[in-house]
């Protein structure tokens, strides 16, 4: 499922976050997460470039780049990647990993570190899609543990133990999940789609475990910044009658407050 995601240049989610645990002094570091749709050749390597340096992060977890991860790091003039979870950096990363999760110990200061991990979750079944074909809430929330929470559990588990060595933890990916934090009593007034309010499972899992979802720290209220990031159409701006819209795109932290996020190229 989902091959047309593009963004016209895909959908970017920046959030801007102080670390602060286990330093003297808050250190800002801008992360950025950004699905390129499928390797980023189905526009071009140039245009994935061109966005990033538009955002100017300093840590950058791409999803689906099959293999251009260093080549696009080099296109920016960034000397830092670590390919086993797709982050491109400005800053040195460092080869982490606990209960057999990949991070990165990203050194935005000297001898400062933060972990960063990235995932990108299965997109079947598409927990709105079946909300849009009429299937009940039990049948939607057994789709998301059937076939997304085996991937992020291990992540859910084993992150916060890396964070409670006093070393702030972020967490950005393409989860293909709605949030709890979205599916509301009161966005079913704003938003046809949300036909009953859901707690899925997977932003329920991030919460359990400590993690602060960047956006809706920043913008509390999902009715004023509902935050869409899939999909602008295809080809932009075109979408089809049937589409589902939604929040699916996250930077979660533990240990590191966010003073900004946006969605870069919202419609």
């Amino acid at each position: 499922m989902r091959l047309i995601r593009i963004l016209s240049l895909l959908f970017l989610a920046c959030a801007t976050l102080v670390a602060t645990p286990a330093f003297a002094e808050p250190v800002k570091l801008k992360v950025m997460i950004f699905n390129i749709w499928r390797s980023g050749v189905q526009l071009s390597l140039q245009q994935v470039v061109t966005a990033i340096k538009a955002a100017d992060p300093d840590v950058v977890a791409l999803q689906e780049p099959e293999g251009n991860s260093r080549k696009i790091a080099d296109m920016l003039g960034w000397a830092y990647v670590d390919e086993r979870v797709h982050l491109i950096s400005r800053f040195p990363l460092y080869m982490g990993t606990q209960d057999d999760v990949h991070f990165s110990y990203v050194e935005i200061q000297r001898g400062k570190m933060v972990a960063i991990s990235n995932l990108h979750l299965p997109s079947d079944a598409y927990g709105p899609e079946l909300v849009r074909d009429g299937k009940p809430v039990e049948e939607v929330i057994q789709g998301e543990l059937d076939n997304r929470m085996y991937m992020l559990e291990p992540y859910a588990a084993a992150l916060p133990k890396v964070a409670a060595t006093g070393i702030p933890v972020i967490l950005g990916g393409d989860f293909n999940s709605p949030s709890h934090l979205d599916w509301t009593e009161a966005m079913m007034k704003a938003r046809p789609a949300v036909k009953f309010p859901v707690e899925w499972p997977e932003s329920k899992l991030m919460a359990d475990n400590g993690f602060v979802d960047s956006y809706r720290s920043v913008h509390a209220d999902p009715v004023a910044k509902p935050g869409l990031t899939w999909t602008p159409g295809y080809p932009h701006p075109f979408v089809r009658p049937t589409e589902t819209h939604d929040r699916i795109d996250y930077i979660y932290s533990i240990g590191a407050q966010a003073v900004a996020s946006e969605v870069i190229g919202e419609v």
